[in-house]
């Protein structure tokens, strides 16, 4: 399957996206959805076992394992299309709801609550499902999730009470700073994004919070910001490393 932010090739056994770190929700739902068959499968296996204590020998023991068989080809069929039930049950309100979710999200907008934006289309799908649908806010919520995995790596970094117990979410700014420049000029250049004056004042406005964090906790300026973004992949991960390393004195 492919990943919603990156479009990278994810299965359903990796939690999160192997290429730009954020949440697989398909793993989730299947998950979700496998922890419900294996209770009810645990449930029908104990009936089973009540209602044949009655028989002995070789018919009980052949009852059991055709009952039990049923129920795993059931549990394993039924399991694999949980994803697909989930997609299609969220898709459809996603549509049935899309004048008043847009009204939220341009609110969310509106009043700069970029985190709060990111969790409500996470929760209600509006920017993975349609066509046509949401077609306008797709650029901004591209963005918008980026910021959110840029944020939340930020976040951990200073709260981390050590270089040590920081490095590692490192790679993480990373992916969400290049993935939300690159997403950026996509934004402003790609014919297919469809623009509004509230969304683009918004991208403006998560460009400017993002060089202000930057500039405030890893002492990235503007110029450096530049060279960031016009360096290779490994030479912004080796910017970062510094600045990281650098916030916390210098410390290996």
């Amino acid at each position: 399957m492919k990943c919603k932010y990156c479009g990278g090739e994810v299965s359903l056994s990796e939690k999160y996206c192997p290429y730009c770190g954020n949440l697989n929700e398909q793993t989730a739902a299947h998950a979700d959805a496998m922890k419900h068959f294996r209770k009810d499968y645990a449930e029908t296996k104990a009936g089973v076992m009540e209602t044949t204590k009655r028989f002995s020998g070789t018919v009980a023991n052949a009852v059991i394992i055709a009952v039990l068989a049923i129920l795993l080809v059931v549990s394993i069929f039924v399991g694999n299309r949980a994803w697909d039930i989930a997609y299609e049950s969220v898709k459809a309100d996603a549509i049935r709801h899309e004048a008043e979710y847009s009204r939220i999200m341009d609110d969310y907008l509106r009043n700069e609550q970029f985190l709060e934006y990111h969790a409500f289309t996470e929760k209600r799908g509006t920017n993975l499902y349609s066509r046509d649908a949401y077609v306008s806010f797709r650029g901004v919520s591209y963005l918008a999730d980026y910021y959110f995995s840029f944020y939340r790596a930020l976040t951990e970094v200073i709260a981390a009470d050590g270089y040590r117990n920081a490095e590692y979410q490192v790679s993480s700014i990373n992916r969400g700073l290049s993935g939300f420049f690159e997403q950026l000029d996509d934004y402003w250049t790609r014919d297919s994004i469809v623009h509004t004056e509230l969304h683009d004042r918004a991208v403006g406005v998560m460009e400017s919070n993002i060089g202000l964090l930057l500039d405030t906790y890893l002492y990235i300026d503007g110029d450096a910001l530049m060279e960031y973004r016009n360096a290779t992949e490994g030479m912004r991960l080796t910017m970062l490393e510094n600045a990281v390393r650098a916030y916390f004195g210098g410390a290996e």
